[in-house]
C-alpha cells in the first residue's frame, strides 16, 4: 500500500462525513436567509419615520380616548383596567395586520409560485418572515405605555407591568399565527383588509382587554380561543401579585394552536392552487 492511499482513505472518509451532512446544511441556510429576509422587508416597508406618524400616532390615540373612556365608565380603577387592556390590544392589532402583509407580498408580486419550489414550505417561509412582526408589536405596546403613561398620570401602572414581558411577548406570539391564518383565504381575492379587520374587532370584543370577563357567557366562550385572552388573564393578576405561569402557557398553546390551524390551511390552498392554478397562483 503506497503512502497515498491512507491519505486518499482519510479524505474519502471525510467526504462521506461531510456528504452525511449536505441534507441539513441547504436547510439551515434557507431558513437564515429567509429570517434574514423577513427582517430586510420588514424595514423596508415599515422605514421608522411614517410608522411614527401612522401607526404609532394612531395606536397613542386610541389607548388615551379607551382609558378615558375608562375613567368616565368606572373611575380610577376603570382607567386603569382599560389601561393595561389598551397598551397590550394595541400590539396585538398592529401584529394581526402587519403579518397579513407576509404572504400577500408574494401574491401581489407574483413570487408564490417559485417560492412554492424552495426548500421551505409556504407556511415555513412565511412564518420566518412573520418574526418580525412579533418584535414589532412588542415595541408598539412599549410605545404606547410609556407616551400614554405620561399622558394619563399611568406612568407607575405601565412600569407595573413590566414584569409581564413573557406575557406580551406570548400574546404577539398568537396574534402572529392568527393572522397568518386568517389572511390565507384572502389569498387571490379582495377581502384580504376584510379578514384581519374582522379578526381585530374579535380580539378587541371578547378577550378582555377592555369589556371584563364574566360580562356575557358568549364573549367569554369566543375569547377562550382566541388569543390575548388568556395572557391578558395572566397580566391582570401578576400586577396584582397573582399567579401567571398557567395565563402564559395556555397563550401558548392558543399560539400553537393557531400556528397548526394556518399551517394546515395553506397546505390545502397550495394543493388546490397546485391542482386549478387559482388562488396564489393568479397574477395580480
Amino acid at each position: 500500500m503506497s503512502s497515498s492511499e491512507p491519505a486518499r482513505s482519510v479524505a474519502g472518509s471525510q467526504t462521506l462525513a461531510n456528504s452525511g451532512a449536505r441534507p441539513r446544511t441547504p436547510r439551515i441556510e434557507a431558513t437564515a436567509a429567509t429570517l434574514w429576509l423577513g427582517i430586510i422587508l420588514f424595514r423596508r416597508e415599515n422605514p421608522f419615520r411614517p410608522a411614527v406618524l401612522s401607526y404609532w400616532f394612531r395606536a397613542i390615540c386610541q389607548t388615551l380616548l379607551y382609558t378615558l373612556l375608562g375613567v368616565v365608565a368606572g373611575g380610577s380603577a376603570g382607567g386603569d383596567f382599560a389601561f393595561v387592556g389598551a397598551v397590550v390590544l394595541a400590539g396585538v392589532d398592529h401584529a394581526i395586520a402587519q403579518v397579513s402583509d407576509v404572504p400577500m407580498r408574494d401574491r401581489f408580486d407574483g413570487t408564490y409560485p417559485r417560492l412554492r419550489a424552495s426548500r421551505l414550505a409556504p407556511v415555513t417561509t412565511f412564518a420566518l418572515r412573520s418574526v418580525p412582526v412579533v418584535a414589532a408589536g412588542c415595541a408598539v405596546s412599549g410605545v404606547v405605555a410609556v407616551s400614554v403613561g405620561l399622558l394619563a398620570g399611568r406612568l407607575g401602572l405601565a412600569a407595573a407591568m413590566l414584569p409581564a414581558i413573557p406575557l406580551v411577548l406570548a400574546a404577539m406570539l398568537s396574534a402572529t399565527t392568527v393572522g397568518l391564518f386568517v389572511i390565507a383565504p384572502a389569498i387571490g381575492t379582495r377581502y384580504d383588509t376584510l379578514t384581519y379587520n374582522s379578526m381585530t374587532v374579535f380580539v378587541t370584543l371578547f378577550t378582555g382587554a377592555l369589556i371584563p370577563r364574566g360580562t356575557h357567557g358568549v364573549f367569554d366562550a369566543v375569547g377562550l380561543v382566541l388569543p390575548l385572552t388568556n395572557a391578558m388573564d395572566g397580566i391582570r393578576s401578576l400586577i396584582n401579585g397573582g399567579p401567571w405561569l398557567g395565563s402564559f402557557g395556555a397563550e401558548l398553546l392558543i399560539a400553537c394552536g393557531w400556528g397548526l390551524v394556518a399551517a394546515v390551511t395553506y397546505t390545502l390552498m397550495d394543493r388546490r392552487g397546485m391542482r386549478t392554478g387559482h388562488g396564489a397562483f393568479e397574477a395580480s
